[in-house]
């Protein structure tokens, strides 16, 4: 497996190109696009309790530099400096109103 690593806006991030490529193939998102949802104050970040056997996951939602509303799981590399995205899709308003019940309430 190869990991491609970028800097954007001064945030490390790093995926997998295989995921990445399936990603784009099933979800129609970029890792690139997924990785400004980081970039805004206004993203809300969810623990990931389902897929958090080796490491610990998370969930980001949040807008991404073309306005659409993505759900971003990723985890910590580099001692909590650099994000690795593992998939990102579009979520409805719904779905992101679930989330924030099911760890806000």
């Amino acid at each position: 497996m190869c990991d491609i690593r970028k800097n954007i806006s001064g945030q490390p991030f790093i995926w997998n190109i295989e995921k990445y490529n399936k990603n784009i193939t099933e979800h129609h998102v970029t890792f690139e696009e997924a990785a400004t949802v980081f970039l805004s104050d206004a993203v809300e970040i969810f623990p990931d309790e389902e897929h958090s056997y080796d490491e610990a996951r998370f969930r980001a939602a949040g807008l991404s530099d073309k306005l659409r509303l993505l759900l971003v799981c990723h985890c910590e590399r580099d001692e909590g400096d650099a994000i690795r995205i593992i998939s990102a899709w579009k979520i409805k308003p719904e779905q992101l109103r679930r989330l924030r019940e099911e760890y806000y309430l």
